[in-house]
């Protein structure tokens, strides 16, 4: 009986190690996910490109990113953090793309593009993402996100395979959104509304 008793206040106390919380600063939606046991938290901002700010190790943020005003920074986001890159990352040859054998050309009028040689796709600081989800269990503090590429014209334009984009952070089966690199990265899927192929290439 007492054995039984000591385990379940052991995971009682193990579940109190992760904890995920949406709040708000300087007017800007930011979620936070934290593992106390490993000194771990990490910040993510939904409406900025659904990027990390922060992973702060034992209170030390080491990731890049300098801003201090978040309402200001969202004004005119810069290259920091760890935003979500897509439908592809790095950078492409010309202001256009291929796809099963088709060429699409982009409207760089638009001012979506990050030109003149295309990089980092079109979410870069995208402000569409939806948190569907912001929970933590005896395992895990994670979060959801989903961007419904399919209802925003301006991305269609460029991108033309509708499609929702879904971001877990940590990608399911990982132990916590804060252990080695090769389990706690986010993880990412595309919902196809058609049978149309959607050419996708993330980083995040």
């Amino acid at each position: 009986m007492k054995a039984a008793f000591l385990c379940v206040l052991g995971v009682a106390c193990f579940a109190q190690n992760y904890t995920a919380r949406k709040t708000t600063v300087q007017g800007i939606d930011v979620i936070r996910l934290a593992d106390s046991a490993r000194g771990v938290e990490v910040s993510i901002l939904p409406t900025i490109g659904n990027r990390v700010s922060e992973m702060k190790v034992h209170g030390e943020n080491i990731l890049y990113f300098p801003a201090t005003d978040l309402a200001q920074y969202a004004q005119k986001p810069e290259l920091s953090g760890v935003p979500f890159l897509a439908p592809w990352a790095n950078r492409l040859s010309e202001e256009a793309f291929w796809a099963s054998g088709e060429k699409y050309t982009f409207n760089m009028t638009l001012g979506n593009v990050r030109g003149p040689v295309p990089i980092h796709g079109l979410l870069f600081n995208s402000n569409y993402w939806e948190v569907t989800e912001v929970d933590a269990n005896r395992k895990s503090a994670h979060v959801t996100a989903r961007l419904r590429f399919w209802k925003h014209p301006e991305l269609m334009a460029q991108w033309p395979f509708a499609s929702v984009l879904s971001c877990v952070a940590p990608r399911p089966g990982s132990s916590s959104f804060t252990t080695a690199p090769e389990t706690g990265l986010p993880w990412s899927s595309v919902t196809l509304p058609s049978s149309r192929p959607f050419p996708f290439q993330s980083w995040a």
